[in-house]
């Protein structure tokens, strides 16, 4: 049966149980762009089913039976790579352990859904936006077992002292693409909030994305995020995304500037434009952080605000759905620390330590709206 043209995500169901996938299916049915196109009980219904149907999400409940749903997540990734969200159906879930375990075996995002409690819509809303939000991530075949067993080298962290006021954080600039927004989750999680600097985010999507991302991520992590406008002044406790199409930079008075300048290493918005700003007015001043993703969109501009003195941060490669884009910068020595996700949370943290006291004794954290 040919799809419904306006649907344009293909949605796998994987759930040992008639009556979720029966929910499931009815929750998707009333979403006009998803495509309910196959659904599986079984860890071998699932891999035929990628491979026959195709889709461009895979929704894969916790519990599944033997061999079991972090088994089944691994084997699909082994094979035919798609992004994969899983789900728990409990309520009392201890999401924290599950989600570092989903993501460990490849899932992109993990949610919880649950539709016999009181928060039924609200659940179902937020798996809506997260299969919207993840279709659009591109993923890679997961790597041997081995060696995403290998245990991670020790990263030093700097001791927990404020830094010298010529050196305060007043910006943080935050580059990404492919497997960018479960990564982008976890760093957000780990920050306090509200963040006491401004936050400039690319992030590479395909258009028509972005809403469905925001709405996923800032919902999430509790983190307020605002797609960038012209003109539009750096807040602290703000996260800026670059809209659609458009490269976003920041000038000397501190406000964003959107172009529309011709695409740079294949993209627009364009990491490197962004870092190269930020390194301009910012200096030693900024963090500069680049994530997952293919190619080698902000590697030299890392380089360039290491140069200028600012905190560099590239995402380590057995974390990395892609390596490309951190790899490249590392070659180029432009990174001051290699880190996992979570560890980054912790560096950022220590280094806008001496920003954030300063501006609560002053009482200056603004709540901005976006």
């Amino acid at each position: 049966m040919t799809p419904n043209p306006v649907r344009t995500i293909r949605l796998l169901i994987v759930d040992h149980s008639p009556t979720a996938r029966e929910r499931l299916r009815g929750l998707f049915d009333h979403v006009a762009d998803v495509d309910v196109v196959g659904e599986a009980a079984t860890v071998d219904k699932a891999l035929y089913l990628v491979e026959e149907a195709t889709p461009s999400v895979v929704l894969v409940d916790c519990d599944l039976p033997n061999p079991g749903s972090y088994a089944a997540v691994w084997e699909i990734m082994s094979r035919y790579p798609v992004p994969i969200v899983m789900m728990s159906k409990q309520p009392d879930a201890p999401v924290a352990t599950l989600e570092s375990q989903a993501l460990n075996v490849g899932a992109v995002a993990f949610v919880t859904w649950t539709p016999t409690s009181s928060g039924a819509r609200t659940s179902g809303d937020n798996l809506i936006r997260t299969v919207r939000a993840m279709s659009e991530v591109k993923v890679v075949r997961r790597r041997d077992r081995r060696a995403q067993s290998r245990p991670l080298p020790p990263e030093t962290v700097p001791p927990p002292v404020p830094a010298p006021p010529a050196t305060r954080i007043e910006v943080v600039a935050i580059g990404a693409s492919t497997g960018g927004p479960p990564v982008l989750q976890t760093i957000f999680r780990g920050l306090t909030r509200p963040v006491p600097v401004p936050i400039l985010l690319v992030q590479h999507l395909s258009p028509g994305f972005q809403t469905s991302m925001v709405s996923w991520l800032s919902e999430s992590t509790g983190t307020r995020i605002c797609v960038g406008e012209h003109g539009m002044p750096l807040h602290p406790g703000l996260v800026y995304l670059a809209p659609d199409n458009r490269h976003m930079t920041v000038n000397r008075q501190g406000h964003l500037v959107l172009s529309d300048d011709p695409p740079e290493n294949g993209s627009r918005p364009s990491v490197s434009v962004l870092f190269r700003s930020v390194a301009q007015h910012y200096g030693a001043n900024a963090i500069g952080i680049l994530l997952t993703g293919m190619g080698r969109d902000g590697a030299k501009e890392l380089r360039l605000m290491r140069d200028k003195g600012a905190v560099t941060i590239a995402q380590d490669e057995e974390t990395s759905v892609v390596h490309g884009m951190p790899g490249e910068a590392i070659k180029l020595k432009g990174a001051r620390y290699i880190l996992p996700p979570d560890r980054i949370a912790h560096v950022v943290e220590h280094h806008v330590s001496a920003l954030s006291n300063g501006q609560r004794e002053q009482g200056a954290l603004p709540l901005a709206a976006c």
